[in-house]
């Protein structure tokens, strides 16, 4: 009888936790997200694409590719109009170190690379825009314990 009332007791007191709000439904791992108010989107990284999620039909429109997968796209980050999406490229690419910029208006998009300044630099791995439209980037490197934090002006492709 003992038993059967710690059981009991035991059960009164763990709760289940339940999750507020709506979850997406995903099989993809998510690196990045960020929501455009604008159009009413979020926007995720996963699988060297950009995924984007409708809230208010539960749908999702057709992904854009932007690197190969097992390279992947990491963090993005809507510039201040709302006009552009930039995109962390995770991969090595000969060019150097690169972010995939893309225009929301017509989905193209432009790939602006600077050269490595450390040798055991591979890729970016995050990337945010300022209020004046410079991109900040954080970057993937091969055993190093430091690696810069990058400054990216697509106006004047440095």
């Amino acid at each position: 009888m003992k038993r059967i009332i710690a059981v009991a007791a035991l059960c009164a007191c763990v709760s289940p936790a339940f999750a507020v709000g709506t979850l997406i439904p995903s099989s993809y791992q998510p690196r990045g997200v960020v929501h455009d108010d604008s159009r009413g989107l979020i926007y995720f990284t996963s699988e060297g694409q950009v995924k984007r999620y409708q809230p208010s039909t539960g749908s999702y429109l057709s992904p854009l590719d932007i690197a190969p997968a097992q390279q992947g796209a990491g963090g993005l980050d809507l510039s201040a109009d709302n006009r552009y999406l930039v995109v962390s490229d995770d991969g090595y690419n000969p060019a150097g170190i690169c972010v995939h910029i893309i225009s929301l208006d017509t989905l193209a998009q432009q790939l602006e690379c600077t050269p490595p300044v450390a040798t055991m630099e591979s890729g970016t791995r995050d990337a945010v825009y300022g209020a004046d439209g410079t991109i900040y980037t954080t970057v993937s490197a091969f055993n190093m314990v430091e690696a810069p934090l990058r400054r990216l002006s697509p106006a004047t492709h440095q």
